[in-house]
């Protein structure tokens, strides 16, 4: 079964990406940008106000988690599938090391550079070299639709690593606003009142930065010499 056969389904380009151009220059590109630019076009194709359900991969994940933070009233669902959010990690600053040298790797060499700095820093030196005399993987051959996704994922790579990798990696989303989201659909499943206005449940002031009740703490750990 496909999702479309039951739902309205709606994807797009963000900013700069593949059909959704800039007029003049591409800058660094902004979460809360793009956050609001998705929760227009929710507006656009759910006027009713009905919430919908959002799914956002890598940096789309990182503006998912931003857009249910702004407008927790619009969505009933969200998939954030590896937002790369550095600044949650217990020790960010491997992170922030690696996606500088990525971005550094494509302005000195390209694209292809910057994606083995990528790997490397993720998964380590030996990241894609099969056993001595071991079995290579051989790839499926992708149907000609996933064929031209491909081909425009790849072309928008330039400015995913020159506007977009550092940026989005740097975000801090609003864990007491996402904390209170957590806490609302527990207590909704548990069917537990909800606390009168203003009552949140989450710690107050800088304490919900890395302890808003219901958001998990994330784990990474990045190579060495990335």
């Amino acid at each position: 079964m496909r999702l479309a056969d039951r739902w309205t389904v709606v994807a797009f380009d963000p900013r700069g990406y593949s059909r959704s151009l800039l007029d003049g220059e591409t800058g660094d590109q902004r979460v809360e940008v793009q956050s609001e630019d998705a929760h227009r076009l929710i507006e656009l194709v759910s006027p009713d106000g009905g919430p919908v359900a959002v799914f956002g991969s890598s940096s789309s994940a990182v503006v998912a988690l931003d857009l249910l933070s702004r407008h927790p009233e619009r969505l009933a669902r969200v998939i954030a599938h590896e937002p790369p959010m550095v600044e949650l990690l217990p020790d960010p600053e491997p992170g922030r090391k690696l996606f500088a040298a990525v971005r550094d790797s494509y302005r000195r060499d390209g694209v292809e550079a910057a994606l083995a700095t990528m790997t490397e820093g993720l998964m380590g030196p030996e990241a894609d070299r099969p056993a001595e005399g071991g079995p290579r993987a051989v790839a499926a051959e992708p149907s000609p639709r996933e064929a031209e996704a491909f081909r425009r994922m790849r072309a928008n790579l330039p400015v995913f690593l020159e506007h977009v990798l550092c940026p989005f990696s740097s975000y801090v989303p609003d864990l007491e606003a996402l904390g209170r989201r957590a806490e609302a659909d527990h207590r909704r499943r548990a069917g537990v009142p909800q606390p009168a206005h203003g009552d949140s449940g989450c710690p107050a002031g800088g304490q919900g930065r890395r302890q808003a009740r219901g958001v998990p703490r994330w784990t990474h750990r990045f190579h060495r010499g990335s």
